[in-house]
């Protein structure tokens, strides 16, 4: 009955204000909801993050709808490239693929593992810790996480444009 686009979203989480832009919020007569993260492309890394349990994006905006609407909306990717729409563990759209984390957790349990991760990074922060997740590093056993946490990358520097905090740059 509802789609809204590029709706302002706000809460908050254990470490303070919380906010994001959903790209797309569909709402049925029932007044179920669903939360649509729009990309370009990357459907294998979406499909991968939703089997994972590595979806922070959709977790923070379920939950942010969550605040507001008393309920977690079902969540998905909408992959422009190949026209995909992944959605995790729900079949809100009919005929739609459904993807089932393999550890089997639903989007609540995701949360609180989220909050429990950012805690334990918090009091490394505060203790002037700061884990350098890169190639070319080597794992600091004092800065795991919890096996209750969300699962620890071996690397993560993808997505980083940071290589002047970690000395170096990539090779171009």
């Amino acid at each position: 009955v509802s789609v809204l686009m590029e709706s302002d979203a706000e809460g908050l989480f254990v470490g303070g204000a919380l906010a994001g832009q959903l790209d797309l919020l569909a709402t049925k007569e029932d007044g179920s909801e669903a939360v649509i993260d729009i990309k370009w492309g990357g459907g294998r890394y979406r499909r991968e993050s939703i089997e994972e349990s590595r979806y922070l994006q959709l977790a923070i905006y379920a939950e942010l709808r969550r605040q507001t609407s008393k309920s977690f909306p079902v969540v998905g990717y909408f992959v422009i490239a190949t026209q995909e729409l992944l959605m995790l563990d729900s079949d809100y759209f009919p005929g739609v693929e459904s993807i089932e984390p393999k550890n089997g957790e639903n989007i609540a349990e995701f949360w609180r593992r989220f909050e429990k991760s950012w805690q334990q990074r918090r009091e490394q922060l505060d203790q002037g810790l700061i884990e350098v997740n890169v190639s070319g590093t080597t794992v600091n056993d004092s800065l795991l996480l919890d096996d209750e946490c969300l699962a620890h990358p071996e690397v993560f520097e993808s997505f980083s444009e940071f290589g002047a905090l970690v000395g170096w740059e990539a090779d171009a």
